[in-house]
């Protein structure tokens, strides 16, 4: 058996996959995690085998995850968009998202209520007036949740901070989202605003009126 089995992988039992390693950290054991070929499978907990120039292929090894080594551009994935049954977020991997599914496996591993925390916050945001967000469990860290909010003005923006305790944190500002650390009901979060650095620069330029507008 090449990787242990769940009901919620979705990559070929029969085969060995490819799990990459982002930063050179390797997905513990027993993580249900994304693989070369765009598939979930858990990570085994025998030594990883590296794949390079000095050790031959394994012969079991997934043809789309080789593929996708050589080159992830050549093997566009294809499959059918469908929306998550539980968070609703669009995803290809049937009935369930990547994510949820990580969720559900580790709730079945560990014991502990899947999606008790993301629940949480949805009903917390709804209280407060707030759109629901997307939410997303860090791929190498499931105890961290990326909590996507997409901000129509700023003043949102300040009560997301203040929803996840995140008034202290310091932001990282990129072109086209901010993000900075909080927490919510014991879990680490990272609060991710889109948007808003557009919304803060349309908020430090004065509209100017059409050329030709006639002045008082």
């Amino acid at each position: 058996m090449n990787h242990p089995t769940s009901p919620y992988a979705t990559a070929d039992p029969a085969l060995r996959h490819v799990i990459p390693s982002p930063f050179g950290q390797t997905p513990r054991p027993g993580l249900l995690a994304l693989t070369a070929c765009g598939n979930l499978a858990v990570v085994p907990a025998t030594a990883p085998v590296h794949l390079d120039s000095d050790h031959a292929d394994p012969d079991d090894l997934c043809p789309r995850c080789a593929a996708a080594v050589q080159d992830a551009d050549a093997h566009p994935d294809i499959r059918p968009h469908t929306l998550c049954e539980m968070c609703e977020a669009p995803t290809r991997h049937g009935n369930l998202c990547a994510p949820c599914r990580q969720d559900a496996h580790d709730a079945c591993t560990t014991g502990r209520p899947a999606l008790s925390t993301i629940d949480t916050i949805r009903v917390a945001a709804a209280a407060l007036g707030l759109p629901a967000p997307a939410v997303r469990r860090d791929l190498l860290d499931p105890s961290t949740l990326h909590v996507h909010v997409h901000l129509t003005h700023l003043d949102q923006w300040a009560r997301w901070r203040e929803l996840f305790d995140a008034g202290h944190g310091t932001e990282v500002n990129r072109s086209r989202y901010t993000h900075v650390p909080g927490s919510h009901a014991g879990a680490r979060v990272v609060l991710i605003g889109h948007g808003l650095p557009a919304l803060r620069a349309a908020a430090r330029t004065t509209p100017q009126p059409p050329f030709g507008t006639p002045r008082t």
